[in-house]
């Protein structure tokens, strides 16, 4: 069902996340330590909790308010780490 999917998603999600925190820890950017994600979570709590703890600007933040369904959003936020991780990898190049 749905929470599979999900699930599915934010397991890919994660993966990506954890990239991105450790591509940020080689630039010299302290982790949020009072955002971190809980992977166990529901996760439509998990989305905001990753949306919260990643390096999003506030028009980002924003489309995923506006997103209509989790599934919309997960996709959303799942394109925007992977932009932050290729930002982030150019300015280690």
């Amino acid at each position: 069902g749905t929470s599979r999917f999900l699930r599915t998603e934010l397991e890919a999600v994660r993966a990506r996340h954890d990239e991105l925190v450790a591509l940020l820890a080689r630039l010299g950017v302290p982790v949020d330590e009072e955002h971190v994600p809980d992977w166990a979570a529901d996760p439509v709590q998990v989305i905001w909790q990753v949306a919260l703890a990643s390096p999003l600007g506030s028009l980002d933040r924003q489309r995923l308010l506006s997103a209509p369904g989790s599934a919309e959003r997960i996709g959303l936020l799942a394109g925007m780490i992977d932009e932050q991780i290729e930002l982030v990898r150019s300015r280690l190049a």
